[in-house]
């Protein structure tokens, strides 16, 4: 299931417990509000310290059973967030190296575990993203033991609780081969409708509350020809800072090159792509990339000094849209569905032309 988990876990005041798939590594700093329990003794918090490091010590050795049980009585004792979060990913891993017949009961306690985790307002909001998967995990496993019935009740499930990889289901094996095929395309649109009906209430708040930014693009394009942002002027605009080497951009341009199928008339999508190496080079690269992921929308090159024109820029990738006038109504990070795009973009389009 995972090619490598590399989860950061919240672990008291100082920072995180990093889960490797090789390496366990000690605390490191992290900028983020501290977990744990109401009213946590110092006593209390040295005690879940010593004991997630002993667990970590024995999943380095390759006793991830004996590390799952130390975490989960740790869980069960305090119910600190960031334990939680720590016993479904160490299940999730241990879940990869069994055989499809014994992931069923494993894939059940991660879940059970994500659902209690919904509810917790102590952990940070990308762990909190990554429960909805665990639970959409639990009806794969449930599917490929037989129970399809319950099954689809799961997945349903992690719908609601906001998975949103319809076509990852689409195309689950586990799910094909009970010959439930047409519940899962049911279940797969009427998730689809309710989740675009849902990011649209949010995307429409959030462009409502947004604080604009001052944001010009004047650069060359992979074939060398200037490129001005102002000159897009009348059509909404994406522009989405991105890199070949960077394996999420890769997979959010897709949603990128479905979007411009979508409206060609109103849309103009901007890969800005940072690259090593002279302009030359890093163009053939882009030119590359495009060719072997059919992206459908112009490619500049960027800087590092675009990067500081986006106020708290994190990290790629990152998506800013721009309004007909050429004002920045809406800035994304990391990794978001299509359809959170979907309800940006059309949001923009149906905004009175001036």
């Amino acid at each position: 299931m995972f090619s490598r988990l590399f989860v950061a876990l919240q672990i008291g005041v100082a920072g995180f417990y990093c889960f490797g798939a090789a390496t366990l590594a000690q605390p490191v700093t992290a900028g983020i509000q501290q977990g744990g329990c109401p009213g946590e003794s110092p006593a209390l918090r040295a005690r879940i310290d010593r004991s997630m490091s002993q667990a970590m010590n024995l999943a380095n050795h390759g006793r991830m059973p004996e590390a799952i049980r130390l975490a989960e009585q740790v869980w069960s004792e305090t119910h600190d967030p960031a334990v939680g979060f720590a016993v479904v990913q160490m299940l999730e891993q241990h879940v990869s190296s069994l055989l499809p017949a014994c992931t069923l009961e494993s894939s059940q306690r991660a879940a059970n575990i994500a659902r209690e985790l919904m509810d917790c307002t102590g952990l940070p909001e990308p762990m909190h993203r990554q429960l909805p998967a665990t639970i959409y995990r639990e009806s794969v496993a449930l599917a490929g033991s037989g129970q399809s019935g319950i099954a689809i009740q799961i997945l349903n499930e992690s719908f609601d609780a906001g998975f949103s990889g319809f076509e990852t289901a689409m195309h689950e094996k586990a799910f094909q081969q009970q010959g439930l095929s047409e519940k899962l395309e049911s279940a797969v649109q009427q998730a689809r409708v309710r989740a675009i009906g849902r990011m649209t209430a949010e995307s429409r708040a959030e462009l409502a509350a947004f604080t604009s930014f001052p944001f010009t693009l004047d650069t060359v394009d992979i074939e060398a020809r200037d490129f001005s942002l102002q000159s897009l002027q009348g059509r909404v605009v994406v522009v989405d800072f991105w890199g070949t080497w960077c394996p999420l951009c890769r997979q959010q341009t897709q949603s990128l090159v479905q979007l411009q199928k979508e409206f060609p008339d109103d849309l103009t999508v901007i890969g800005l792509a940072f690259e090593n190496g002279l302009p030359e080079i890093a163009s053939a690269t882009v030119r590359e990339s495009m060719l072997d992921n059919d992206i459908n929308y112009r490619c500049v090159l960027g800087d590092p000094s675009i990067q500081g024109k986006v106020p708290g820029f994190t990290g790629f990738p990152t998506s800013v849209f721009l309004d007909r006038s050429g004002k920045v109504r809406m800035a994304i990070a990391g990794e978001n569905p299509y359809e959170k795009y979907l309800s940006i973009v059309r949001l923009l389009i149906e905004e009175p032309k001036l």
